[in-house]
């Protein structure tokens, strides 16, 4: 499976220097994204297998469709804070080891919103706003653990990237957003990396790497 991902260069040097690279900081987004990214996370335990080391506690995440399948790779361009040297590392992964899902969907995930058909959502729109009356100003991370549950239990949906819904899944599988997590890199699926660099003005300068 192809696939892009963008680490910032120290994240290369590992990868050089012991043949493989992964994440073992639990970033400060992913303490405040509503139990999504552990949710992820568990969901990667159960389909693709435990960690292959101890230490790795965050998947590494990747792009296998930036904005559909004729434009798979992700742009150069800087993100708003980059002004770090950065790599994209083009990879070529086995499909066994990776777990695709829906990006704008995911952020119904980071939300703690349901991904739900419009009936669906009636029901639990129902329970959601019976607690929220009663709690105002609480959400998701404050809902009883029955409703988190019956929220939660509809994300799966976020690996459905075949679902045709008017409701939550209007876009044709091809013109999708899809991105991939995996466990770890490994130096021999690397097909390409690309340096990136940005300077203060925000110029972005290209270094292919060998």
């Amino acid at each position: 499976m192809r696939l892009w991902t963008r680490q910032h260069y120290d994240f290369y040097r590992q990868l050089l220097s012991t043949g493989v690279a992964y994440t073992s900081v639990v970033s400060e987004l992913a303490k405040d994204s509503c139990g999504a990214y552990d949710w992820i996370t568990e969901q990667m335990r159960e389909r693709i297998g435990e960690p292959p080391l101890p230490e790795i506690f965050t998947p590494v995440w990747a792009w296998y469709q930036y904005n559909s399948k004729k434009s798979a790779r992700p742009p150069y361009t800087p993100y708003g804070y980059d002004t770090f040297e950065s790599v994209m590392l083009e990879l070529e992964v086995p499909d066994e080891q990776v777990l695709l899902s829906g990006f704008m969907l995911w952020h119904h995930c980071l939300n703690g919103w349901p991904i739900a058909s419009k009936a669906e959502m009636k029901e639990l729109d129902k329970e959601i706003d019976a607690f929220r009356d009663s709690h105002p100003g609480k959400f998701y991370d404050d809902y009883p653990q029955d409703l988190k549950d019956k929220v939660s239990a509809t994300w799966v949906r976020v690996f459905d990237l075949h679902a045709r819904d008017p409701y939550y899944a209007t876009r044709h599988p091809k013109n999708r957003s899809i991105q991939a997590t995996l466990w770890l890199v490994r130096k021999e699926w690397v097909k390409s990396a690309v340096k990136i660099i940005v300077d203060e003005k925000k110029n972005v300068h290209l270094y292919p790497l060998e």
